[in-house]
């Protein structure tokens, strides 16, 4: 087994487990600013706890298509038989392998998958299953935090 990840996600390794970093290009930072500055309403409403992932999806969109080609490079010399990954890495659902997604997202983790796929350039296919630990969200209704 292997977790591959990147950035603030590297503390990773201090469980012992082996880790890979496939993101050292990426900056969620700087990437979430821009996005904020360009589409202020749409972060506002996601702020507000809004049950549509357009900012989560644009936001993870693009850093799914930064993970993409790294990711595949490793997955071509790991070869996996199976990736879990959350719903914010739809990357690991473009591997050509099956994949599951483990859902502990306020929105429901194959609509959010698929959100953030359809605004990759990569084929980002449903993964096989949902691997959820946290209780379903219905499709429509507003994410509540308690």
């Amino acid at each position: 087994m292997v977790v591959v990840t990147g950035g603030a996600a590297m503390n990773a390794a201090e469980s012992g487990l082996r880790v890979h970093d496939v993101a050292s290009n990426i900056h969620i930072g700087r990437a979430a600013v821009r996005l904020v500055l360009t589409h202020s309403l749409m972060a506002r409403r996601s702020l507000r706890g809004s049950s549509r992932p357009g900012f989560v999806s644009r936001l993870f969109g693009a850093v799914g298509d930064a993970m993409t080609a790294p990711l595949k490079a490793f997955a071509a010399k790991w070869r996996p038989d199976v990736v879990v990954h959350e719903p914010w890495a739809a990357a690991g659902s473009a591997l050509g392998v099956p994949s599951v997604v483990h859902d502990r997202a306020l929105f429901d983790g194959l609509e959010l998958t698929a959100a953030i796929g359809a605004r990759m350039t990569a084929s980002v296919v449903s993964p096989a299953t949902v691997l959820r630990t946290a209780p379903a969200v219905s499709p429509g209704s507003p994410a509540v935090i308690r």
